[in-house]
């Protein structure tokens, strides 16, 4: 059987910072891997002549949208 774990404050408020911590650190690997990933392949789309829209919008704009599309998926796996 499960039981219940006691624990006091400090110990409490430190694994609460500890958590914060790591999920600090792994959106930032996250985003320090997926941006650079994503910057690079919509300049190649860009290159190679496929548009996103009729407007033209900015490379970072584009990689952005796409990023703040992936990132999600990425913690939910």
């Amino acid at each position: 059987m499960a039981h219940a774990v006691k624990m006091d404050t400090s110990t409490r408020m430190k694994s609460h910072a500890e958590q914060k911590r790591l999920c600090q650190r792994m959106t930032l690997l996250t985003a320090a891997f997926l941006v650079p990933f994503v910057l690079l392949r919509r300049a190649f789309r860009r290159l190679a002549g496929q548009h996103s829209g009729s407007r033209p919008v900015s490379v970072f704009t584009e990689a952005r949208a796409d990023a703040s599309a992936i990132i999600p998926y990425i913690f939910m796996g």
